[in-house]
């Protein structure tokens, strides 16, 4: 049994070890059961969905989600787009969705707070994939428009946030305005039917809104990423070299938490927190952990061992590369 000091000088270990590990593996991801390679744009899973599998996502049309959506299940089931991650999730705990996707983090944005607050406050949903899509963000107005012409540019707060760097070159007197997605924002700007209106969306928003682009790829970095979870009621995929944990607990607790990590052989890939609400100091975490293979039923008993601790399930990754990007 650890004394609360050696906890705290190996969690302190323990945390340089994984943001090192994080440095020399970014970008890496777990393909072994994906089967994807350079040029495939569809993802084999373990599972092969049928024609009739019911799939809520973060919409409307057009949006990164829909797309990582149809990648995961390589375009087969039927796709409803949700106007907020609470909807998508209800429909999936209603039952009118066997499948959700929500995002998740970002590179450049970092995790979507409120996303991962909606997934928090939910007792009866499973994680069972992970899809990891290169995001390239694109400037589109009506057709006529121009750079010179642009007052306004619209985005979801994450297009906004990785596009910041190019708007303060390129457009630093334009205004900026949120809006619930960037296929929302690109709605609004065929609506509007102004010059002086913009959006940042994916590049299909483009031709889906009858839009023009005015220029591409105005993210921050060309690494850029947003991972995305698919949930369901069940733990449908029993095995995945991940896995995600949820745990309520005061912050001092969480060193421990990661000694367990450590002490069932697995690694962290991040952690996020959240006031919990009750008392400064108290949060609920969402906690992501790796293995080289599948990790078993034992690890996941050593890390639940902890009483604030819950296992939301298991998976394995699949990452769309570039070259199959929209």
């Amino acid at each position: 049994m650890y004394t609360k000091h050696q906890r705290k000088i190996m969690s302190v270990v323990l945390v340089i070890a994984f943001f090192c590990m994080t440095a020399a593996a970014c970008g890496k991801t777990d393909k072994r059961d994906a089967n994807v390679s350079d040029s495939d744009d569809t993802a084999t899973k373990k599972v092969v969905f049928s024609s009739d599998t019911r799939i809520a996502y973060l919409g409307p049309a057009g949006t990164y989600t829909e797309e990582a959506t149809q990648f995961f299940f390589a375009n087969t089931g039927v796709m409803k787009p949700e106007q907020t991650v609470d909807l998508v999730i209800e429909a999936l705990t209603e039952g009118t969705a066997d499948y959700a996707v929500i995002p998740q983090e970002n590179t450049v944005g970092g995790a979507v707070t409120n996303y991962v607050d909606a997934l928090l406050n939910q007792n009866d949903v499973c994680v069972v994939g992970e899809v990891i899509l290169p995001i390239s963000q694109t400037l589109m107005g009506i057709h006529g428009a121009s750079l010179s012409d642009i007052k306004i540019i619209c985005s979801h707060a994450q297009g906004i946030a990785q596009s910041e760097q190019w708007r303060k070159q390129n457009l630093p007197d334009a205004e900026v305005k949120e809006m619930s997605s960037t296929a929302a924002a690109a709605e609004y700007v065929a609506q509007q039917k102004d010059k002086t209106v913009a959006a940042v969306a994916a590049p299909g928003a483009a031709s889906l809104y009858g839009l023009e682009v005015l220029a591409r790829d105005v993210q921050i970095t060309d690494a850029n990423k947003t991972r995305f979870y698919v949930l369901s009621r069940s733990d449908s995929f029993v095995s995945g070299s991940r896995a995600v944990f949820t745990a309520v607990c005061d912050a001092d607790r969480i060193d421990d938490i990661i000694v367990d990590i450590h002490n069932s052989g697995l690694e962290l890939v991040t952690i996020h927190d959240r006031p919990e609400g009750s008392k400064l100091g108290r949060y609920r975490y969402i906690i992501e952990v790796m293995a080289k293979n599948d990790i078993s039923d034992k690890q996941i008993a050593k890390i639940e061992i902890a009483q604030e601790v819950r296992c939301l399930g298991r998976f394995d990754t699949v990452e769309k590369n570039n070259e199959g990007a929209n």
